[in-house]
């Protein structure tokens, strides 16, 4: 069984304010004429750069970047409708800020995943947000003392040897990854010679 972030109700609560203030909704997350939306999973957000996709056996853990964003899935009704993401901030008492509300297909992929890991994935594991820029793909990384895997949800490259909502050995996804050639034009911009004179100093 797979467990996404646990927040207080403080937290949800204010992250549901937020929200709906973005939204303009007359209350909370309530769409006037439709059904409630709804604050679902919240999963921390990690990016896997494509220089750490080599095959030398470490860890998942030893690879990701965490980024230190909360993305939350938002749900009309049974359905994932959009997600927001929210950072830690000292501004306000839940500590989290909320930085985005956005409709996106990645939602729905993401309601698909987490009901097959639900459904196909009995081992305790903690369940974040996995991002590898350079391929456009999201999926959730399930770690724990018996796992280490990631389960992919979208990806712009269709014809990548890796499918979908099926458990793939983390060793095994950086292998793969590793061996195709990345979208030009995506990934961490590289630094300026200004920048990295600017550093040195």
């Amino acid at each position: 069984m797979a467990n996404a972030e646990q927040l207080s109700e403080e937290t949800k609560n204010d992250i549901v304010l937020q929200i709906a203030r973005r939204q303009q909704f007359r209350s909370a997350l309530a769409a006037p004429g439709g059904p409630a939306t709804s604050l679902g999973e919240s999963l921390k957000l990690n990016v896997l750069p494509f220089a750490e996709l080599t095959d030398d056996g470490r860890p998942m853990k030893e690879r990701v970047q965490p980024t230190g964003i909360l993305h939350h899935q938002l749900y009309r009704g049974k359905n994932a409708s959009q997600f927001a993401r929210s950072a830690a901030t000292l501004a306000r008492p839940s500590g989290q800020q909320v930085v985005e509300v956005v409709t996106s297909p990645i939602t729905t992929a993401l309601q698909q995943s987490i009901e097959w890991v639900d459904a196909n994935v009995p081992q305790d594991a903690e369940a974040e947000l996995i991002s590898v820029p350079e391929f456009l793909l999201t999926g959730l990384w399930l770690h724990g003392p018996e796992m280490d895997a990631v389960v992919v949800s979208s990806m712009a490259n269709a014809s990548l040897p890796l499918e979908a909502n099926s458990l793939i050995d983390a060793q095994e996804f950086v292998r793969i990854l590793g061996e195709q050639r990345p979208i030009q034009g995506l990934g961490p911009r590289p630094a300026t010679e200004t920048e990295l004179e600017g550093g040195a100093e």
